[in-house]
């Protein structure tokens, strides 16, 4: 199994760099006006070589500040609060869902 950087811990610049661009909510353009098509992508060297494990740690928000963690850009406050609502709705269904199935909401 891969070890998994601690916040961090061991991350290059690319990975640094994306950690940054999440945070700030900005886009990590690493083309600029390169071609990217699969021969390009064979040349790239460690400057855009990134750890699939860095980029599901990005996904997860193990490097976004820890627990609890705050966004201050209108796309990270649009996620979050995204977040909360499809949470809020997913056990208000299910919360229904089992009511209704054990019988404790009764037709009138």
């Amino acid at each position: 199994m891969e070890h998994s950087p601690a916040r961090g811990e061991d991350l290059s610049d690319l990975e640094r760099a994306l950690i940054d661009s999440v945070a700030n909510g900005i886009e990590l353009d690493l083309a600029v006006a390169e071609p990217v098509d699969e021969a390009a992508m064979k040349a790239w060297g460690e400057s855009k070589t990134g750890r699939a494990s860095a980029i599901r740690d990005v996904l997860r928000g193990r490097h976004a500040g820890g627990a609890g963690a705050t966004t201050t850009s209108g796309a990270g406050n649009s996620i979050t609060i995204s977040n909360w609502v499809l949470q809020l709705t997913a056990w208000s269904l299910a919360t229904l869902f089992i009511a209704g199935f054990t019988g404790a909401v009764r037709k009138t």
